[in-house]
């Protein structure tokens, strides 16, 4: 129940905009390795058998790794590593935006025109200080809060140049629907590597 809370929780918040960018990324990373243009593969609004398998496959992963989550931590650390994966992950639109190449059109364009470096500063440390004082209410221990933090600017660096190097090969910039995908990959690659710490 608590991680199908957790889910649904995490779609309701983002309006499922950027699991709709994942989703339309990822079938265009696919449909490109067959000579399809990825660009109208992404700007398509019936969904291919690819991004409904890409989801399923993606929910999997996702609700497994809620599930372990919740089977080995405690309830304070869960709620952290959560919280921590919902900032981090929107955090890792704004790097990739900001390195990388401005689309012709859409939300995409409009972010990268408006994003400063220092909005990318002030984000982090916003955030960070966020979950230290955060920990300290729930009594976490403060090792397990730098751990964590390092740990979700691992995955953001890991996440942003991997969607960095996808979006410049497949399509040579950065669109609405990329800046999805690397959100919900950093998302998910924070939730993962929290099961292990």
């Amino acid at each position: 129940m608590s991680v199908a809370l957790v889910i649904a929780i995490h779609y309701i918040i983002q309006g499922f905009l950027h699991a709709d960018g994942f989703i339309d990324f990822s079938e265009a990373i696919i449909a490109s390795r067959s000579g399809a243009d990825p660009y109208k593969v992404m700007k398509d609004v019936h969904k291919g058998s690819f991004a409904i398998v890409i989801f399923a496959v993606y929910m999997l992963i996702l609700y497994s790794t809620l599930v372990t989550l919740f089977t080995i931590k405690s309830l304070p650390s869960i709620f952290l590593i959560i919280v921590s994966s919902e900032t981090f992950s929107l955090i890792s639109s704004l790097f990739l935006s900001y390195i990388g190449n401005e689309p012709p059109e859409g939300m995409g364009r409009i972010f990268k025109k408006n994003l400063r470096k220092r909005d990318l500063v002030i984000s982090i440390l916003i955030s960070s200080a966020a979950i230290l004082i955060l920990s300290t209410t729930l009594g976490v221990a403060i090792a397990k809060i730098i751990i964590l933090l390092i740990t979700s600017l691992l995955s953001l660096t890991m996440s942003t140049a991997l969607t960095y190097f996808l979006s410049k090969r497949i399509l040579g910039f950065v669109s609405g629907d990329v800046l999805g995908f690397c959100i919900e990959l950093t998302y998910l690659l924070i939730l993962s590597i929290g099961v292990l710490f």
